[in-house]
């Protein structure tokens, strides 16, 4: 019924000639107006082919006067977005850098190559904890050497007293949100109380899902015992980097 309407006030004398009741209302109300206006581009096309085939100039089109004057401003009001619709950032990082999704690797990423150029150079290196995606994307900002997701998100991030009762499967989780979001500095995980000192075995297995399915690049292992010595070597012959903390 509006595209009837439209063509009507475009191409009759009376805008209201030949419509109902309620069509006549909808026609001389000034939201209609104004919408006929914006609408003649839309029509125009069509218009122009319908003009060319009955072969009538379009300076010929019969408008209605009130069309050819300034559209009374509509009654009601411009809808303007809800305060809780409208998307807000959790970051204060550009929306590219948040958000941008899936990308390639960074040529510039640290590596165990790039750490022993820095220590025989004497420069210092750097190193932070994070342990979810916002805050590694910050720590990869500020040009940070090294990455840790440590165990102590057992108490920051869920609240617990100590680092125990963080499990591996915790750890994998918070691994792959902060791989996500670091793109630049060397990945380090914290390998969870119970992962590696029942056996060597075990520390294997376990720090081999840390780089597969945490996407880490090294492990940490605490502890300076004979048993703790065995499974970092055992962590390193299998192919994984390894990093004391005593």
């Amino acid at each position: 019924m509006l595209r009837t309407i439209v063509r009507g006030a475009l191409h009759r004398p009376s805008i209201s000639h030949d419509l109902s009741p309620q069509a006549t209302y909808i026609a001389q109300s000034p939201c209609t107006f104004a919408l006929v206006r914006q609408l003649q581009s839309w029509l125009g096309d069509s218009t122009r082919t319908s003009q060319q085939q009955q072969q009538q100039p379009l300076a010929h089109t019969a408008v209605h006067p009130q069309l050819q004057q300034d559209p009374a401003p509509c009654s009601h009001p411009t809808p303007t977005p809800h305060p809780q619709l409208t998307r807000s950032f959790a970051s204060v990082q550009p929306e590219n850098v948040v958000y941008a999704g899936p990308q390639s690797p960074s040529p510039k990423r640290v590596t165990l190559k790039t750490l022993r150029q820095k220590y025989a150079k004497g420069e210092p290196i750097s190193m932070v904890t994070a342990y979810d995606y916002p805050s590694a994307v910050h720590v990869d900002e500020a040009n940070i050497d090294i990455l840790l997701v440590g165990d102590s998100v057992a108490m920051v991030v869920h609240g617990h007293d100590t680092t125990l009762p963080i499990t591996i499967e915790d750890m994998l989780s918070h691994c792959r949100s902060v791989a996500r979001g670091a793109r630049r500095a060397f990945l380090v995980g914290d390998m969870p109380f119970g992962s590696y000192e029942t056996s060597v075995r075990d520390a294997v297995i376990n720090s081999v899902r840390m780089l597969k399915e945490g996407s880490m690049d090294a492990v940490k292992l605490e502890g300076g015992s004979p048993a703790r010595v065995e499974a970092a070597r055992a962590v390193v012959e299998a192919g994984g980097g390894g990093m004391g903390h005593v």
